[in-house]
């Protein structure tokens, strides 16, 4: 089942990254600066929360009893067969892909000013920081 979603996400940020990259947000201007902030956020958000899922599902995992390294009979081996921890961090990294050119779209812009980029790198710290808690 997480398998399942971690994958749909993949695919969902793939899109956000392609469209992205399609030169029809210029110019800049402050509604859609608002939705492509939104964008970017929410998929920060989507990364923060399969990262921890993976985070609690490899620790419950690692102490499980079913979990040996011996591959004796009726064992299970501890190994991710899925894949489901490369899966994790491409979205991790696609994530911080899409911040990165969002970063640079708004510093491009002729109409946004300095503190706009330096108010966008302030929100996902901001948010990592909610996600804490």
């Amino acid at each position: 089942m997480f398998f399942s979603s971690v994958q749909f996400l993949t695919g969902d940020i793939q899109l956000v990254y392609y469209a992205l990259s399609l030169p029809i947000y210029e110019p800049l201007d402050a509604k859609r600066l608002e939705q492509l902030s939104v964008l970017s956020l929410s998929c920060l958000y989507c990364s923060v929360c399969v990262a921890a899922a993976h985070s609690i599902l490899a620790a419950s995992t690692a102490v499980s009893p079913k979990c040996s390294s011996s591959g004796g009979q009726g064992s299970k081996p501890c190994a991710d067969d899925d894949g489901l921890d490369g899966m994790a961090a491409g979205l991790v990294e696609k994530t911080l892909e899409i911040y990165s050119s969002m970063t640079e779209m708004i510093s491009r812009s002729t109409r946004t000013g300095g503190d706009v980029s330096s108010f966008f790198y302030a929100f996902p710290v901001l948010q990592i920081a909610q996600s804490l808690n």
